[in-house]
């Protein structure tokens, strides 16, 4: 994880553009509120309109604005994850509160561990939609992040399950200097500290199985 961040980050963190600057520094309830109105809807992706009542933006040209500059075109889409997961990244919670919400967020049917495939997934998200926002950062390949996964299993998945559950979790927050180092240059300003998987509401399990259906599929 480490090599990965290391190289990600190998110029330095670069400033964001001035029309993303509004999507750093969110608080929890704002990122979980997000979340929420995201789970409303069937698909992984999201078009422009929803982007705007997501986020909750200000009217039609800041959306626009953030949109374009996200390197996205009018007509096209965004996968959420991709989107979201930086901006807990870049929020302002303590590290391990930030740790425990991409977690929730990744624990995609809401049973309190994630499988391999997950955290997989998640971690691509997050590079992905980082790379967005910072366009010069070395974006990592399948095969490093393949590699990362296989490590962070290996170290911290104890009982052999083929799952990480919250606990385990914790601990590599704590631990991980990998995790410190990706997020150390966005300021904390909460310091409330959230250990406690969220339980998110606003999709019934059939949503939520085919959004799982979706992720699975995501290239």
């Amino acid at each position: 994880m480490g090599n990965v961040v290391d190289r990600f980050w190998d110029q330095g963190v670069p400033e964001v553009s001035e029309d993303l600057k509004h999507l750093q520094g969110w608080s929890r309830e704002a990122l979980i509120d997000a979340v929420e109105r995201f789970k409303t809807q069937d698909r992984l992706s999201v078009r422009l309109a929803a982007f705007w009542k997501i986020l909750d933006l200000h009217g039609r040209d800041e959306a626009m604005a953030t949109w374009t500059a996200l390197g996205l075109k009018e007509d096209g889409c965004v996968d959420f994850l991709s989107l979201i997961l930086p901006m807990v990244a870049m929020s302002k919670q303590e590290i391990i509160s930030r740790v425990t919400l991409i977690f929730s967020i990744c624990d995609f049917n809401g049973n309190g561990a994630i499988k391999r495939s997950e955290f997989f997934i998640g971690l691509r998200c997050l590079f992905k939609g980082l790379s967005r926002f910072f366009p010069t950062a070395t974006a990592p390949s399948t095969d490093d992040l393949e590699v990362a996964v296989e490590t962070v299993f290996k170290s911290i998945d104890m009982d052999k399950s083929g799952e990480l559950e919250l606990e385990e979790m914790l601990t590599f927050g704590y631990r991980s200097k990998g995790t410190r180092a990706l997020m150390y240059s966005f300021p904390v300003r909460d310091t409330r500290v959230f250990e406690a998987l969220v339980c998110f509401i606003g999709a019934d399990d059939t949503r939520q199985r085919a959004r799982m259906d979706q992720v699975s599929k995501v290239e």
